[in-house]
């Protein structure tokens, strides 16, 4: 028998999950997938901000924070997903604000 290594371990981790997602999707009613798209399509509809300003941000790195966000955080019946309450605007302020500066809250000593 093979001795398992870490690096043998993760690649059956990592290949039995794609194969575990790749089988949900495929089980997924039709009705189900379309339903995701047509939400997927429309989310300017469910309130998401035409046009932010970023501070912080550069074009090419909001549309990154905006498609992870959403990725993370999808848009679904429970309610809206971290595009659509505003999130990337959250994390941009931050970043340019004191806390992105690298100020700190707690201050040791006099």
């Amino acid at each position: 028998m093979e001795k398992l290594t870490r690096r043998t371990f993760f690649k059956a981790a990592g290949a039995t999950a794609a194969a575990l997602t790749a089988k949900a999707h495929a089980l997924a009613p039709d009705e189900a997938r379309h339903g995701q798209a047509q939400q997927g399509a429309s989310p300017a509809m469910a309130g998401t901000p035409a046009q932010t300003t970023y501070l912080f941000f550069r074009p090419d790195e909001a549309r990154f924070v905006e498609a992870a966000v959403a990725r993370l955080i999808p848009l679904d019946g429970n309610g809206p997903g971290a595009l659509e309450a505003g999130v990337p605007n959250y994390i941009d302020r931050q970043l340019g604000g004191a806390w992105g500066a690298g100020e700190r809250l707690y201050r040791s000593g006099p």
